[in-house]
């Protein structure tokens, strides 16, 4: 695209000769499918979220892919608004090559965009997962800016791959182009080599993880779905070398268009599955999160709760806190003590603090509870 170019007469003769070959149908298709296989993946996930604290409540990695998916749908629309001007035929009958070119420039900034804020969801539920491992909180930051940094490189090259940037529709137009093919190809390395590394960050701490072998392997399953995504970019590989050197760009461009939409549709589906444990015991199990606040502070994937990572929390005012509970029945007004030790989450509960006196433990009263004991 960097640089419109002429086809030669021979090649001219041969396209006009070629007039039923047409990519157009598949480009609709698969953005209508991609696209609305997207939404439903990511509805999915918001579904899960709710039924998982019982209200309309997304992390940062929701939000990051909720994101995705709003600039998703305009990277649809411009693929398929493009076909209307000759995407997917051969260049001999594209009706507006500038409609056509500022389409394209839009799908690829969405593309990157979008590609940039899925990544950056995975590693921020890495970062909610196993923030007790800072060696790892610390490698997700490190990642985050190699997967931005690639987006902008992406963005600025396609916008500034020639200047001005009508030559890339105009072949009698002088400008300064850059090398498209081999920063796209560069580019999509770089993609590949970062979807690897974020695929294979969590394995070594799932490994460590106090569950068994069985959902070791889930987890490392679920988190590898994001390989999928990855066959799209090496299936991209092959089309990717002719951007910026085709005599022919609105037919040879058509198949990156129709893999992108799937590697992206893919990606929404990676990012999501390990959120929908809470939609499988609903529909399965019957079970639905509660309202509470308690199940609020529940982690996104309730598969790691058992991962030693987690720091046990401390008292910082007295040497021995208790957390007692206090079961309210609805024609009592004496409250029942629950009959163990620990820790329990329930509708009521009451957090008191001891000293130790002489040996012996003694309650400590708040004198906002009992003012008439605490003047005593």
């Amino acid at each position: 695209m960097a640089g419109a170019k002429l086809p030669t007469p021979e090649e001219t003769a041969w396209q006009l000769a070629h007039p039923e070959d047409s990519l157009t149908r598949s480009l609709i298709a698969a953005s209508f499918i991609c696209a609305s296989l997207a939404t439903i993946f990511v509805a999915l996930r918001i579904w899960s979220k709710r039924l998982l604290h019982g209200r309309f409540r997304l992390e940062v990695a929701d939000w990051l892919c909720v994101a995705a998916w709003v600039l998703f749908i305009p990277l649809e629309v411009a693929q398929y608004l493009a076909t209307q001007y000759g995407l997917g035929r051969h260049v001999v009958f594209v009706t507006n090559p500038r409609k056509l070119q500022i389409l394209l420039l839009i799908s690829v900034n969405c593309y990157a965009v979008v590609l940039a804020l899925l990544k950056l969801s995975v590693l921020s539920l890495y970062r909610t997962l196993f923030k007790q491992a800072v060696w790892f909180y610390r490698t997700t930051w490190a990642v985050c800016f190699v997967v931005v940094s690639l987006g902008v490189w992406v963005v600025l090259a396609s916008d500034l791959q020639c200047v001005p940037i009508k030559a890339t529709w105009d072949p009698f137009v002088q400008a300064t182009c850059i090398n498209y093919g081999l920063s796209g190809l560069l580019a999509y390395i770089v993609n590949i080599v970062t979807d690897l590394v974020i695929l294979s960050m969590p394995v070594p701490l799932v490994l460590n993880l106090n569950v068994s072998l069985q959902r070791k392997r889930l987890l490392i399953f679920t988190f590898a779905m994001g390989g999928s995504a990855c066959i799209a970019s090496l299936i991209q590989l092959k089309y990717i070398t002719n951007l910026g050197s085709t005599a022919d760009p609105s037919w040879d461009h058509a198949p990156i268009g129709i893999v992108s939409s799937v590697e992206i549709m893919v990606g929404f589906l990676a990012v999501s599955t390990a959120t929908y444990r809470p939609i499988y015991q609903y529909l399965v199990k019957g079970q639905k999160g509660s309202t509470g606040s308690a199940r609020s502070r529940e982690t996104d994937h309730a598969a790691v709760d058992d991962s030693p990572y987690k720091a046990p929390t401390k008292s910082s005012h007295s040497p021995h806190v208790t957390v007692e509970n206090r079961l309210l029945t609805e024609n009592s007004s004496n409250p029942t003590q629950v009959p163990h030790r620990g820790i329990t989450v329930t509708d009521r509960i009451e957090l008191v603090r001891h000293v130790n006196r002489s040996g012996s433990w003694v309650r400590l009263i708040d004198p906002h509870d009992d003012p008439v004991r605490a003047d005593g």
